[in-house]
């Protein structure tokens, strides 16, 4: 048996643990069950998600366990073209997912446009996607939600970009 879990709102809020799915997953380790973690944070690295859960008091994680946008996005382009250029805007989840997919990062004449939360991301950025996007590129978005709650409150998500 293999159980595919959600994570942000159901392993837990932000950076608070929900204490009934730490009881749930101490008997899922205890009975042996498979968990893979999926989550459409594409900013987050497998190690990063595991550090991120192991922080907040989960146990036995490892980074083998989550799949994330990023992850589906670079696995969903590279089975559908056999074309590598990418342009991107996220941070190093999607950088490495793309890259070990076998993408060449590029600022200019891209075949796609990868675009995943960048809380750093600037103008020029935006700039350069769009003149990529202008030039043919196809638009790859790796999470449709348009806002992204916070301990502060609502903020922009990748979906409004």
């Amino acid at each position: 048996m293999k159980l595919m879990i959600d994570l942000d709102g159901t392993m837990y809020h932000g950076t608070k643990i929900i204490e009934s799915a730490y009881e749930f997953m101490k008997e899922a380790q205890r009975r042996n069950i498979d968990v893979l973690f999926l989550t459409n944070n594409a900013t987050r690295t497998q190690i990063q998600a595991a550090e991120h859960m192991l922080k907040m008091g989960y146990e036995n994680i490892q980074p083998e366990q989550f799949y994330t946008s990023a992850m589906a996005s670079a696995d969903e382009v590279k089975r559908l073209s056999d074309k590598r250029r990418a342009y991107m805007i996220g941070e190093l989840g999607l950088k490495e997912a793309l890259i070990q997919n076998g993408f060449e990062l590029v600022d200019h004449d891209a075949d796609f446009v990868f675009v995943g939360l960048d809380r750093n991301a600037t103008y020029r950025d935006y700039s350069l996607a769009f003149r990529q996007l202008h030039q043919g590129a196809v638009l790859v978005g790796t999470n449709s939600d348009t806002v992204l709650l916070s301990e502060e409150g609502v903020n922009v998500g990748n979906g409004s970009i």
